[in-house]
């Protein structure tokens, strides 16, 4: 079905004694012609034809007033291509397509090519099954490996004679080859995939040759071939030295934004903050873990393995410094993977570095609020890298193997911190079965599942060996799996004032409300637009169906806001007129965050002038920790009544109780209240620290009955340090 345009489409395609073919050949590409506006052309270049090739066009040209012939200077192939983009360029196309006279490529695949010509800057064919023979194939091959070694690029097909091209993407290239160059499709192929420009590979069907004979034979083709290497020595030495420019500072960039970020975490040891709850117990159990405790048996949180494991080894580390690592690793692949995501609609490095950082704003609001080492920030370098794979899949037909191995590996890591953090692989891998299935990509869907499970599997099984062998797999069940519903369901009431809560931030909304203008919109990409639309309502979804308002949940969001704003600038980029639209939104956008990146200078400055952000529970827990000194040696363990991890951190102490904290746990499942007081009166901890707001008679009477002196409290907050008996030291 043809499509009502206005672009111009210039179909070219190169001749050379097709006397048999040409006739038929042409007439069937002229059909195509009318996909495009009037202005559109077919057009043949045609030089030392020594048979009755070019008598025959001139007869055609009397019947099709749109075709037209371009008498080059050279017989040869690859000039005559370049003579004919360049004449395309120069008379106004906006699509270029190349095609060859012999009949070979089949004009009906043309359309499906056509209707996506918005959705990529280049299409080009793949013949995977090739009708001229296993010999031609072998050549194709050669070239494809040589392509690899000179400028590593991996191509299966790179001269297929079947290519649709902007007029953007060609005019970008085609002046860096010279004007009478042999091989112009195969370097083209090259210069695109090397700088990763928005093209996609098709599969072709490619027909023997019926009639004619062909222009190049083997001594032609090793000749060229051998001259060609030279001239791939000089293309590298440019595509070396044309690296999107300004990639290496987008790197460094990053890298500053990511360290600068944990920096003013609240633990970060030139900071003097008090550290934040969530990552006071992990990093608690990171340090049980090294004194030999397994979690879910020795230890209690309900979080996933992993979250441990990462703690664990952040501790082993540096008792106070190694967290950082990890923190800052999580920051750096975040940003990276999501300013990959972002140049798959835009090509300018400094545009889509500067947008990632705008579009990364929510996290570093979220993250000050939070203080830093939390379970999201760990999950978000995986779920970015997730939706990069399946975007990609769903931009350029499939996806390698490596990379659906890498995206199962995230998903497990996922899995192995919080369940419903997921959202992405839900989403996205049931649209995967369904658009395999619907193809009949069979062997390929074999492939990605086949992948994504040595993936998962790699994460999960040394996780679930680990956890067999230190008989904590049943303790892991019940806590991590049964205890996670009963804490999920305690307070789905307020699911839809946690939806409201984090939809107070307008970049999020203005997200979704893109990837709702996108399924509306994007006709030739509707299907990955609905898939992307649901995957985010999935993932405000599950991040609020604890109905608990706690800040960090919302991290998991901001990944998916770059896609929709990345497209929606790529389609205001695209017509000159709309620019000023384009730099409106930039503005926009800025004056938004602007105060976040403020914030995040200041509290900087803060953090190197040592400035302490509450001096007062600084005070509170140093005073603490001078009882704990004065009471206790570091082998000795105590006991914290409330949830204050971070009294075991600053006093440098192990807990006396799996349950390092007991609130909100014990208010959620009451027997952990049973269970910690049994373990505390068994272990009889010297020194025990009650945190103010949880002052409570239940704690007055066992301390009561249990022989605690209280040595001292403090005023402001109500926080409580008891003594064994009548200690002295």
């Amino acid at each position: 079905m043809k499509s009502s345009t206005d672009d111009a489409l210039f179909i070219v395609m190169p001749a050379y004694n097709e006397e048999e073919n040409i006739e038929q050949v042409v007439t069937d590409w002229m059909r195509k012609i009318e996909y495009g506006s009037k202005k559109s052309r077919l057009v043949v270049a045609d030089s030392g034809s020594s048979d009755e090739t070019h008598k025959i066009l001139l007869k055609l040209q009397k019947k099709f007033n749109q075709l037209e012939i371009l008498e080059t200077a050279n017989q040869y192939h690859g000039p005559k291509v370049m003579a004919l983009y360049r004449y395309a360029l120069k008379n106004g196309a906006d699509f270029v397509f190349q095609t060859d006279s012999d009949g070979q490529t089949d004009p009906s695949e043309f359309e499906e090519f056509w209707e996506d010509r918005y959705k990529y800057n280049g299409i080009i064919g793949e013949r995977k099954v090739r009708g001229d023979g296993k010999s031609r194939a072998f050549v194709e091959k050669a070239v494809c490996f040589l392509l690899r070694i000179f400028f590593g690029v991996k191509l299966n097909d790179a001269n297929a004679p079947f290519r649709l091209m902007s007029s953007d993407l060609l005019k970008k290239y085609l002046g860096k080859l010279p004007t009478n160059y042999d091989l112009p499709n195969i370097i083209l192929t090259a210069y695109f995939v090397r700088f990763n420009e928005n093209i996609i590979f098709k599969e072709i069907k490619f027909a023997p040759r019926i009639a004619g004979k062909n222009s190049i034979n083997f001594g032609k083709i090793f000749k060229i071939g051998l001259g060609s290497l030279w001239s791939f020595w000089k293309f590298r030495r440019d595509m070396n030295g044309n690296e999107p420019k300004g990639k290496f500072a987008i790197i460094t960039l990053f890298a500053l934004v990511a360290g600068v970020l944990v920096m003013i975490s609240s633990a970060f040891p030139w900071n003097g903050g008090v550290e934040m709850t969530d990552s006071s117990v992990f990093l608690t159990v990171g340090r049980q873990m090294k004194e030999g405790a397994v979690p879910y048996v020795d230890s209690f949180d309900h979080k996933g393995p992993l979250m441990y494991v990462i703690n664990f080894f952040a501790v082993m580390i540096n008792e106070t410094k190694g967290i950082f690592v990890f923190e800052f690793l999580a920051v750096f692949m975040t940003l990276w993977y999501m300013y990959k995501i972002f140049r798959f609609k835009n090509n300018n490095v400094w545009f889509s570095g500067l947008m990632t950082l705008i579009l990364f704003t929510p996290f570093v609001n979220l993250y000050l609020s939070e203080g830093g080492n939390l379970t999201e920030q760990y999950a978000m370098p995986f779920i970015t890298y997730a939706l990069y794979v399946f975007l990609r899949y769903f931009l350029e037909g499939k996806v390698s193997s490596i990379k659906t191995f890498w995206a199962g590996i995230g998903l497990a890591c996922v899995l192995m911190m919080r369940v419903n953090m997921a959202g992405v692989w839900l989403v996205f891998g049931l649209a995967v079965l369904i658009r395999s299935i619907y193809k009949k990509e069979f062997s390929e869907l074999w492939r990605y599942i086949r992948w994504f499970l040595i993936g998962v599997f790699v994460v999960v099984a040394p996780i679930a060996i680990w956890l067999l062998v230190n008989g904590a797999f049943e303790a892991f069940v019940d806590t991590y799996i049964k205890f996670n519903i009963f804490y999920s369901g305690n307070e789905t009431d307020g699911i839809i004032s946690a939806i409201l809560f984090f939809m107070k931030d307008i970049t999020i909304v203005l997200g979704l409300c893109l990837s709702v203008f996108l399924v509306v919109v994007k006709k030739e990409e509707r299907f990955m637009a609905a898939t992307y639309l649901v995957t985010f309502i999935v993932c405000v979804l599950t991040a609020c169906m604890s109905g608990r308002t706690y800040p960090h949940y919302g991290m998991v969001l901001v990944p998916l806001i770059v896609f929709p704003f990345a497209t929606f600038c790529h389609d205001l980029n695209r017509g000159e007129n709309r620019k000023p639209i384009l730099m409106f939104l930039m503005v926009f956008l800025i004056s938004l965050t602007f105060g976040t990146w403020l914030e995040m200078a200041n509290r900087e400055v803060d953090t190197l002038n040592k400035k302490l952000r509450n001096p007062e529970a600084v005070a509170t827990t140093s005073e603490i920790c001078k009882y704990v000194d004065k009471y206790t040696i570091a082998s000795d363990k105590i006991s914290v009544y409330g949830n204050w991890d971070y009294v075991y951190l600053r006093c440098n102490r192990l807990p006396a109780s799996k349950y390092s904290y007991q609130f909100p746990i014990g208010e959620i499942d009451s027997t952990i209240m049973d269970e910690y007081f049994e373990e505390i009166k068994k272990n009889k901890p010297k020194v025990f620290v009650v945190q103010g707001i949880y002052y409570d008679e239940t704690i007055k009477e066992f301390l009561g009955l249990h022989n605690y002196t209280e040595k001292w409290v403090e005023g402001n907050t109500g926080a409580r340090v008891y003594v064994l008996g009548d200690l002295e030291y």
